[in-house]
């Protein structure tokens, strides 16, 4: 019991540090997906086509991609294509909440999600007021 307690008590402030590290990229990705979601929710609520089309595609395609290619793409594909991430940076990338055991990673997968929402309450917004 008392090699435990040594244990733990040395490997406490790394796991604090851990800890700190992710409420950081927590954070981080909610502002980036709120902030996503919100620009591709007015998007598609334009009437404009040239505007909506777009941010259908990249909705579409960026939601029926699954997380784990996306990671790939992340991981090895865009360091071969020159783009290189920090690895907070590259953690930012995805986020899936739609799919809550898909934690792994954060940012525009989960803006997809946040623009239907936003967008759907855009609309009934709209439709109250117009009643």
């Amino acid at each position: 019991m008392q090699a435990f307690l040594r244990d733990a008590r040395d490997f406490l402030p790394i796991l604090l540090q851990g800890c700190v590290v992710t409420v950081e990229l927590m954070l981080a990705a909610l502002v980036l997906s709120t902030l996503l979601g919100f620009v591709w929710a007015l998007l598609r609520l334009s009437p404009s086509r040239a505007l909506s089309a777009p941010a259908v595609a990249i909705i579409t395609v960026i939601r029926g991609i699954p997380i784990l290619v996306q990671l790939f793409y992340i991981y090895f594909v865009l360091p071969d294509l020159g783009i290189q991430l920090s690895a907070p940076a590259s953690r930012l990338s995805i986020r899936d909440r739609s799919r809550p055991r898909n934690r792994s990673a954060c940012g525009p997968r989960s803006s997809c999600a946040a623009s239907s929402f936003l967008r759907r309450f855009a609309c009934s917004c709209l439709r109250t007021a117009t009643r």
